[in-house]
């Protein structure tokens, strides 16, 4: 059985439950899929990690009724069922998945002289596991830990070479077969101005830099950013959250496919994008923050002159500590609460075709239609809401 026949398995025998929780169950599966062949496991192997098709079944009936009529039973359910599920593959191998049956192998640590003229680091793991850590320091210099995998026996091998001003630190598998995990501690001075990380899956971790350009592209990990002055950064990441706290750039470029974005205390213009994941912002100062989510909701709170807010399926929640100069939110489903300090120095235009309009009662509107329009200031605000209540206060 491959991964195609077993997903396809799994779907007809979860006829019945209620749908949200099939299409996250699913989905959930897929994921671990991805990260097994990611590590270089079969189908197969996979498939006898997360059990028969009759035992995920069983594993789902023995938490809860099919199609409980409250929905926040539902909810529920279906995270026990995704986290007793995750918890069940990655039980033995700690915080990252698929890092099975694995022990200590090679270590390594040296002090690299940096060749003049080279001003960039490129951290390539895109076949292994590897958690990074990458820190500021006096001289770069990098700590490597290798761990064997014991079924295979083999483990990843770290290789440094330098390529067009680029001081390349790129870890490869000894053969196509399971090649184990490793971590790589990097430090890093003032005298590299750029960072670009390409993982297969775990954990990185930046904390203390001063960069012109920083670009990360994670498969399956989480990324953690703090303290850091980054000129232009970039993240991409598929299934893992991405957090950044006490961050300054003139340019935040993030997305993120199945995982949750935060930002916390940064500086800078946004643009954030999650497919089925939560964007939080908060303490936020900066010229624009720009965000789509397709199923999560959008919380946002700082000092930002212009927001743009797209949403198809979740809730959004803007809170605004300054007089915004144009603020354009639309939501196909989902509810839309806006806090801002002052109306009187906006233009409102806000419009929904199926939900409730609340507005506040000090500021006189006028309807047209299903619009409602205030104001006459510089400032502009649009709301536009397919399913949804809108809130304004």
């Amino acid at each position: 059985m491959n991964r195609e026949s077993y997903l396809d398995e799994l779907k007809q025998a979860l006829q019945g439950y209620p749908e949200e929780l099939t299409g996250d169950l699913l989905e959930s599966f897929a994921s671990h899929f991805a990260e097994g062949n990611a590590m270089g496991l079969t189908d197969q192997q996979i498939i006898d990690e997360l059990g028969s098709i009759d035992e995920v079944v069983s594993s789902v009936s023995e938490m809860g009724e099919k199609n409980p009529e409250d929905r926040n039973e539902a909810t529920s359910l279906k995270d026990i069922i995704i986290k007793t599920i995750r918890e069940s593959v990655v039980h033995r191998y700690g915080d990252s998945a698929y890092r099975v049956r694995t022990e200590k192998g090679q270590q390594s640590e040296d002090t690299i002289a940096i060749p003049e003229g080279y001003r960039g680091v490129l951290v390539d793991s895109s076949k292994v596991a590897l958690d990074l850590t990458v820190e500021a320091s006096d001289q770069l210099s990098y700590s490597f830990t290798a761990y064997k995998n014991l079924i295979s026996g083999y483990q990843p091998e770290l290789s440094v070479s330098f390529n067009e001003n680029v001081i390349i630190f790129k870890i490869e598998k000894q053969s196509e077969r399971m090649a184990g995990s490793c971590e790589l501690d990097l430090r890093i001075p003032q005298a590299i101005r750029d960072l670009f990380v390409n993982t297969a899956s775990g954990d990185t971790s930046v904390r203390d830099l001063r960069l012109e350009e920083f670009v990360c592209h994670c498969a399956a990990g989480d990324t953690d950013i703090t303290d850091c002055d980054i000129d232009k950064l970039t993240v991409r990441a598929v299934s893992g959250d991405v957090r950044l706290e006490n961050v300054e750039s003139r340019n935040f470029d993030i997305s993120s496919v199945s995982g949750d974005v935060s930002l916390s205390g940064c500086t800078g213009a946004v643009t954030v994008n999650s497919v089925s994941g939560d964007v939080e912002v908060e303490d936020h100062i900066g010229s624009l923050l720009a965000s789509e989510a397709v199923s999560g909701d959008i919380n946002v709170a700082g000092s930002l002159e212009e927001v743009r807010i797209k949403a198809i399926n979740g809730d959004s929640e803007i809170v605004l500590e300054n007089d915004p100069v144009n603020v354009d939110i639309k939501a196909s489903n989902g509810d839309i609460c806006l806090e801002v300090t002052d109306f009187t120095r906006c233009r409102m235009e806000i419009s929904a075709n199926h939900g409730d309009v609340s507005l506040p009662e000090e500021v006189s509107f006028r309807k047209s239609g299903r619009t409602y329009i205030a104001g006459e200031g510089s400032g502009i605000i649009t709301i536009k809401s397919g399913n949804g209540d809108i809130t304004i206060r």
